[in-house]
C-alpha cells in the first residue's frame, strides 16, 4: 500500500516537474525523451528508486548488526570496520559515478526509438501510398539497432562496476583476515575469535556493497529528472 501510493506521488511530481521547466529548456529536450520518461522509463525508474527502500532497510540493519557483533568480540574492530566500509564506500562509489552518464544516453537513444516509431506511424499512409514499405522497415531497424547498443553498453558497464565491486569487497576480507591473523599470532585474539570476525566481516561488506549498487542506481535515476 505504501509502495503503491508512493509511486502515484512520484508520477505526479515527475509529470508537474516536466510542466515547470522554463520554456527554453524544455525545447532543448527532444520529445521523445519525455514520452520515454512517462512511458517506457517510469516502471524501471520507480522499481531504481522507491522499491529499493525495503533492501536499503535491510541492508542498513545487517551492517549494524555486524558492527554491534565486532564490538562485542574485541573494540579495536571498531576501527578496522569502519576504516575499512568507508574505504570500500568511497572506492566502489568512485567506479560508479559514470553509471548516470550510461543511463542518460540509454535513455535518451529509448525517447530517438519513441520518435521515430511515432513518426513512422504518423506516415503510415504516405509510405504506403508512396511503396516506401522498404525504407520505413530500414528506418526502424537502424533505430532499434542503435537502441539494443545502447542497452547493450549500460548492461555491461553495470556488470563491470558490480564485478569490480564483489572483487574490491573480497580483497578487503582477505587484508582483514591478514591483520586479524597478526593479532592471533601475538595470542591477543584467539582463533575462533579470527573465524567469527572474517564471517561478520563478510557481513559487514557484502551488505554495504548492495547499499552502494543501490544508491548507484538511485543517483542515476534522479539524473533522469
Amino acid at each position: 500500500m505504501y509502495i503503491k501510493k508512493t509511486e502515484s506521488y512520484y508520477r505526479r511530481d515527475l509529470y508537474q516537474g516536466i510542466l515547470k521547466q522554463p520554456l527554453r529548456k524544455y525545447y532543448q529536450e527532444p520529445e521523445g525523451r519525455y514520452l520515454s520518461l512517462l512511458t517506457n522509463n517510469t516502471e524501471d525508474v520507480v522499481d531504481s528508486y522507491i522499491a529499493g527502500i525495503y533492501d536499503i532497510v535491510q541492508m542498513v540493519s545487517a551492517v549494524l548488526f555486524a558492527l554491534v557483533s565486532l564490538i562485542y568480540i574485541d573494540i579495536r574492530m571498531i576501527v578496522l570496520s569502519l576504516g575499512v566500509g568507508i574505504l570500500y564506500l568511497l572506492i566502489s562509489g568512485k567506479l560508479g559515478e559514470k553509471l548516470s552518464g550510461y543511463k542518460n544516453s540509454y535513455y535518451d537513444e529509448i525517447g530517438k526509438n519513441v520518435i521515430k516509431i511515432k513518426e513512422l506511424l504518423s506516415a503510415f499512409e504516405i509510405i504506403r501510398n508512396n511503396k516506401l514499405e522498404s525504407f520505413a522497415d530500414h528506418s526502424f531497424n537502424q533505430s532499434k539497432e542503435e537502441l539494443l547498443e545502447k542497452k547493450r553498453v549500460f548492461s555491461v558497464k553495470i556488470s563491470n562496476i558490480n564485478s569490480y565491486n564483489l572483487i574490491l569487497g573480497e580483497g578487503l576480507i582477505i587484508a582483514i583476515i591478514s591483520i586479524v591473523s597478526i593479532l592471533v599470532i601475538r595470542d591477543e585474539i584467539r582463533i575462533g575469535e579470527l573465524v567469527a570476525i572474517a564471517q561478520l566481516m563478510s557481513s559487514l561488506i557484502n551488505p554495504i556493497g548492495g547499499l552502494n549498487e543501490i544508491i548507484n542506481e538511485r543517483n542515476s535515476s534522479k539524473e533522469l529528472l
